[in-house]
């Protein structure tokens, strides 16, 4: 049979096992069944473990022994019976080995499940714990079901660390006793700090159980400590309730923007904080929406998307990241110069036809390389955009792609080919105040590093960190060095010759640099002079771009998906936003502080690092507001599309830092 009649046996031998089926109706199928397991069929291990859980025949549990496999969690079995995550966790209790899972749940369930022999397995794993810390999870997860805390009682066993003891008791409405062992709260704060699973129940308990204070106690547990939304909603109304006016103000302040704003929604609307400081907050919170700002601070780490006419084939940010200047190819080649600052119509510069161009910045200039309009290999061409004039110059070889090495873009290196007849290429620096002059550097190899042969190839790859004026280089080998005195390089480290050479390359944070080719994502860390690996994954591969605010590598995926990969362990991300899960063929690249584009037909999409930083600002509780916020706030007041995008987010944090520091406000910037 195919595999959808299987499931279909494997539920119709479940269902008799439920209905009591006895005899040669249920002999057959049972061995057929069970001849599937012993073959490896996970439905039929799936069904099996049902089938037991139904009739408790003992032909099941000696397959199930035999085989020592726990049913899957979320099986496909679907016999409507059993939830599938409780047949998982029944397994467990059953299978009653620790290397096999652990699920206190499953015990405490099948605890109670008298008459069926799992009953007896869980109550005698139960007793065989004593003393043993497991025994707080299974007093725990016995909270609720009287059958297991009858149990539990009967036997006098309780959890044996103090926080879930006291926590344990007040769950379990025992108040004489929690008393005597809690008598000052501190072990139920405690409790409510180290096992954020209990939370819930301890909010819908603490009420209701004697003297014990909620607000007190939860004040106390969370300090330092992110509320989540169900905890701010406790705490506010408990606050309204006993019109405890000041005391919600301070639980405002502790929290961020959007969520200070559902708090004071029970607020006394004729009550005022006292301080100017205070009162411009305190109604900017109080007139705010919460779900407008929260929209807000979600729009601000997602990308942007700019139009352009035609495919991009090339892009760059200037290193402040207020500019952005992309190539695109539709009938001829066409410049498009973005100011992402003030948010205005993008200038727009049509290039010569021949073939794509290369463009890169000095300062806020655009400057795009391409061939010669004749297709002469020899020369190329230089474009300069300044003042929306486009000035040409003829410079030697094939077009460059210019990288800034300083961040006022004034010393830039490329890796190119200046000679037609050569197969390899030439790294060139170019210094300059005018129209670049280009002239090898003078490069030194590290003490320590391996071999490097000065006249080798240096290879295709070539990136830059303009922040700390460091380059990278690569082929089979890579090398990292920095920018000296005069025109020269001073190596930091060399790697050994690899197998392959790598196909994209960005400097990261610290002593890193990674690399990527076909198959996977490298980690490289400066050790000496040697580059050396410090992990890798296949997860991902393809173009890179450093995310300093991250602390990740993000990966194109070759199509399949955008993803930020952690720095340390290059697993991925799990915090939404910017680029990550988009998909699609797109060119990506990125600017020195973390902003990055990725370009495709037609759009770009760009995530700002200012955006994401406000937004970061904004997720913060605002008690953390410090002095060097003021550079955050200032670079989004100075921007007329970050304005827009916050909107009154931006007009409470600067509110809120004002209080806070008693600086003044940022002033913009209309340079």
């Amino acid at each position: 049979m195919n595999a959808d009649q299987f499931h279909a046996f494997a539920r119709t031998v479940v269902i008799r096992a439920k209905e009591g089926v006895r005899g040669w109706r249920m002999a057959y199928p049972a061995a057929r069944l069970i001849r599937a397991g012993d073959r490896g069929s996970r439905i039929a291990v799936d069904a099996v473990w049902e089938a037991w859980l139904c009739d408790g025949h003992p032909r099941w549990w000696a397959a199930l022994r035999r085989w020592r496999r726990p049913a899957r969690r979320g099986s496909a079995l679907n016999t409507g019976i059993h939830d599938a995550d409780l047949v998982h966790h029944l397994s467990l209790a059953a299978l009653d080995d620790p290397e096999i899972g652990w699920s206190p749940t499953g015990i405490v369930h099948a605890a109670e499940m008298t008459g069926h022999p799992i009953c007896r397995i869980a109550r005698r794993r139960i007793l065989d714990l004593g003393e043993n810390l497991w025994i707080d999870d299974i007093c725990l997860a016995a909270v609720g079901r009287d059958g297991a805390i009858a149990f539990l009682g009967d036997h006098r066993l309780v959890p044996v660390e103090p926080p879930a003891h006291a926590a344990y008791l007040l769950l379990t409405g025992q108040q004489q006793r929690y008393w005597e062992v809690d008598p000052d709260q501190r072990l139920l704060v405690r409790a409510y700090r180290e096992r954020p699973d209990l939370r819930p129940a301890l909010r819908e308990a603490m009420p209701g159980f004697g003297d014990v204070n909620p607000v007190r106690t939860m004040g106390a547990a969370l300090t330092g400590v992110r509320m989540d939304r169900d905890e701010v909603a406790f705490l506010s109304r408990r606050l309204a309730e006993d019109r405890d006016e000041d005391g919600l103000w301070r639980l405002a302040g502790n929290l961020p923007p959007a969520d200070a704003v559902m708090a004071l929604r029970r607020a006394d609307p004729d009550w005022r904080p006292p301080g100017s400081a205070d009162a411009d907050l305190h109604a900017l919170l109080r007139t705010a929406d919460e779900q407008r700002l929260r929209d807000r601070i979600e729009s601000l780490t997602g990308p942007r998307t700019l139009h352009v006419g035609g495919m991009v084939v090339h892009g760059a940010f200037s290193t402040d990241d207020r500019m952005l200047a992309v190539v695109t190819l539709a009938i001829g080649a066409r410049l498009w110069v973005f100011d992402l600052e003030r948010g205005t119509p993008p200038a727009e510069f049509p290039l010569d036809g021949y073939g794509p161009a290369l463009v890169s910045f000095e300062g806020h200039r655009p400057m795009v390389s391409q061939w010669w309009p004749d297709g002469d290999p020899t020369r190329s061409t230089l474009w300069r955009i300044d003042a929306g004039r486009r000035t040409g110059r003829t410079m030697p070889g094939w077009p460059h792609q210019l990288l800034p090495v300083t961040v006022d873009g004034t010393t830039q290196v490329t890796l190119s080919r200046f000679d037609p007849s050569s197969q390899t290429n030439t790294l060139m620096l170019a210094r300059r105040n005018g129209p670049p002059a280009f002239r090898p550097p003078e490069i030194t190899v590290p003490r320590g590093a391996p071999a490097w042969a000065g006249d080798q190839a240096i290879g295709r790859l070539l990136a830059t960190d303009p922040l700390r004026r460091r380059v990278a280089f690569a082929n089979t080998r890579i090398m990292v060095a920095e920018l000296a005195r005069g025109n020269r390089l001073r190596g930091l480290a060399v790697s050994e010759i690899g197998t392959y050479a790598p196909q994209a390359l960005c400097l990261g944070g610290g002593d890193q640099v990674f690399t990527s080719d076909h198959r996977r994502t490298t980690r490289w860390l400066i050790n000496g002079g040697r580059l050396e690996q410090g992990g890798s994954t296949d997860l991902v591969s393809g173009r890179l771009v450093w995310v300093p605010y991250r602390d990740a590598v993000l990966v194109d995926g070759r199509g399949r998906g955008f993803r930020y990969l952690d720095a340390e362990t290059l697993r991925p991300l799990e915090r939404p936003g910017g680029l990550d899960g988009m998909r699609g063929d797109a060119l990506l690249w990125g600017a020195a502080n973390g902003s990055h584009a990725a370009g495709r037909t037609g759009r770009v999409d760009v995530v700002l690092a200012s955006a994401v930083a406000l937004a970061d600002l904004a997720r913060r509780p605002m008690s953390e507001a410090t002095a060097a916020d003021h550079e955050t706030l200032a670079a989004a007041r100075r921007s007329p599309v970050l304005r827009e995008q916050a909107g009154i987010l931006l007009d409470v944090l600067e509110a809120n830092h004002l209080r806070r520091t008693g600086g003044p406000p940022p002033v913009p910037d209309d340079r």
